[in-house]
């Protein structure tokens, strides 16, 4: 019987197994727990719920009360101080008294504030004699407001009165109370304690894990709120009147002011909590519904777990190079099985590519490696007899001419040095070698022309480690010389300089020689070599040809010529060393 069902299991699709597991594992042990948790707990945890909310209203009821009786406290201080009372009945003096007599009423009153219950205190008097100051406001400058017309109307010494605020643009909650112990006759006075919003909220917060708790003011208007988003269909705004036929909502009537409560809205349904009884029960049913469960998953997953590991295996083999194709007896019809067949398919194929096609591309790469090593030999070939044919050329018409011992070393040593470098062995090389080339070259061209050439070298020493091919900054020291610094006679100057900035190597060669003809200048400029007009920029062609080969096109090259005045070649190469 297990075996027939895990063949069952076998050749169920993957939906269909999932499928399985969704209704046993979750929507059976939902609908089991669902129905058991509702008939048997719901009116003991109601009950439960409820009580807890009334506590949390008491305690809350308590906090902001608290909070209103420290406010009262400051008021019948204030309302107390004979201090207060003669700096309001102020009615004659200079300038200087009014101002003395409104900062001792700002010292005196800002120093009953309690932090966290009070946010500001304000006396408003119709004594006009008097200056305005932070506590002190003039009573006509409120005359329209809704505030005062409301308190006035009341006729009561004392209240709190919640109302919105333009002056702050919210809503704001006030103790008010007439300022006439020492009544004068043409003098009214009017003390305003504006509470702090946030300390009220704070202690309704404290209490509203369970419900909603707000504090309800006249016509049972909310005045202010603390609501648990999770409830959003007991939902209140400030200003809204709060439905009293709603049998979830629970009142406790504050001591002062009369007609100001607090309430707790609360949504029985969502009521958490359960009995020792049920919680055993539902614990037993819970097991069962897992044990139930995992045999289920179990037999589904055994089903599987051999032919995923297979499936494992092979991807591992495959990350190692080795293409084996999977073993898929047993494999079965699913989504897997399927899976394990186009995996050997695969397999066979990349085999198949990798004898032919990618052997095929080697043998390609090799061949073209081959061809650009030889296109770079030839290349080599043809700069070392051209410069070789150049200096010797030079220092064998010198000897001829002048006919001289002195010429004699120069040209036996020279020989020396070029037998030990010749030999081209690297084809890159740093630049402070390259300098030993450039330097024996200017050497023997100052000579020939009998040292009448400015020649200014410099070069940092972070360029000297870069790498360039080599022979590639002789060939424009040379053509500064033979085909530029010869055509003039007095006054030659010709300078090199060389340094690295950030990635880049900037090496630049100037002269005032006859410069560079049109059509070549152009051609170099353009970064073509097809552009060169024929038997012209030997040379130069050959080190544009390597230095594309080594640095694609991450080089540039840039000539400016002026005959007889200024010719600079600018060529600038990535940095590397070695």
């Amino acid at each position: 019987m297990k075996n027939e069902k895990r063949d069952f299991f076998r050749d169920m699709s993957f939906s269909g197994k999932m499928i399985v597991i969704y209704i046993m594992c979750v929507i059976i042990p939902m609908i089991v727990v669902s129905i058991f948790y509702y008939f048997i707990t719901r009116s003991k945890v109601n009950a439960l719920n409820a009580e807890e909310v009334e506590n949390s209203v008491l305690h809350a009821k308590g906090s902001v009360q608290a909070i209103i009786d420290r406010a009262l406290l400051v008021s019948d201080l204030i309302y107390s101080d004979d201090d207060i009372y003669d700096n309001l009945s102020l009615y004659e003096g200079d300038g200087k008294s009014q101002i003395r007599s409104a900062g001792a009423l700002d010292s005196r009153i800002l120093s009953y504030i309690i932090a966290d219950t009070l946010e500001r205190i304000e006396i408003y008097s119709s004594n006009e004699y008097l200056y305005r100051s932070t506590v002190l406001k003039k009573m006509s400058d409120v005359k329209g407001e809704k505030w005062l017309g409301d308190f006035l109307s009341a006729d009561k010494n004392a209240n709190m009165l919640a109302y919105y605020d333009d002056s702050i643009n919210r809503y704001q909650i006030s103790i008010l109370r007439k300022m006439n112990k020492k009544k004068h006759d043409d003098e009214s006075n009017i003390l305003k304690l504006d509470l702090s919003l946030a300390d009220i909220s704070r202690a309704l917060y404290m209490y509203s894990e369970k419900c909603n708790i707000y504090l309800v003011g006249g016509s049972n208007v909310i005045a202010l709120r603390k609501y648990d988003s999770s409830l959003p269909e007991y939902e209140y705004n400030i200003g809204d009147e709060l439905n009293t036929n709603d049998n979830n909502i629970i009142f406790r009537e504050l001591d002062f002011p009369s007609g100001y409560k607090v309430a707790a809205v609360y949504n029985p349904k969502n009521a958490p909590g359960m009995f020792a009884a049920e919680t055993i029960t539902f614990i037993v049913i819970i097991f069962f519904i897992l044990f139930l469960s995992s045999i289920v998953i179990v037999m589904i997953t055994n089903s599987q777990t051999t032919k995923l590991n297979r499936l494992t295996e092979c991807a591992l083999k495959i990350q190692q190079g080795i293409f084996e194709t999977v073993d898929d007896k047993d494999m079965g019809k699913d989504e897997i099985g399927t899976l394990a067949r186009g995996i050997n398919d695969a397999i066979v194929k990349i085999n198949s590519l990798i004898n032919e096609v990618y052997k095929e591309r080697i043998k390609n790469t090799e061949i073209e490696k081959a061809h650009y090593k030889a296109k770079l030999s030839a290349l080599q070939g043809q700069v070392n007899p051209h410069f070789m044919f150049n200096i010797f050329e030079v220092m064998r018409m010198n000897a001829l001419r002048k006919r001289d011992r002195e010429l004699a070393g120069i040209l036996k040593n020279i020989s020396k040095m070029f037998r030990r470098l010749i030999s081209w062995k690297e084809d890159m090389i740093t630049l402070e070698e390259e300098m030993v080339f450039v330097n024996a070259f200017i050497d023997v061209q100052s000579y020939s022309m009998d040292d009448e050439v400015t020649v200014n070298i410099s070069v940092d020493d972070e360029a000297k480690q870069c790498l360039l091919p080599k022979m590639s900054v002789q060939i424009f020291v040379e053509n500064a010389f033979l085909h530029g610094l010869e055509s003039i006679s007095k006054n030659k100057m010709f300078s090199l300089n060389a340094h690295a900035s950030g990635d880049r190597l900037c090496i630049e060669i100037c002269d005032n020689g006859e410069g560079f003809d049109k059509a070549l200048l152009e051609a170099i400029n353009s970064g073509s070599v097809d552009n060169y007009p024929e038997n012209t920029g030997v040379g130069i062609k050959n080190v544009i040809t390597r230095l594309k080969l080594y640095f694609d096109n991450e080089f540039t090259l840039h000539v400016s010529s002026a005959a007889y005045e200024k010719t600079q070649i600018r060529l600038t190469l990535p940095v590397k060393y070695q």
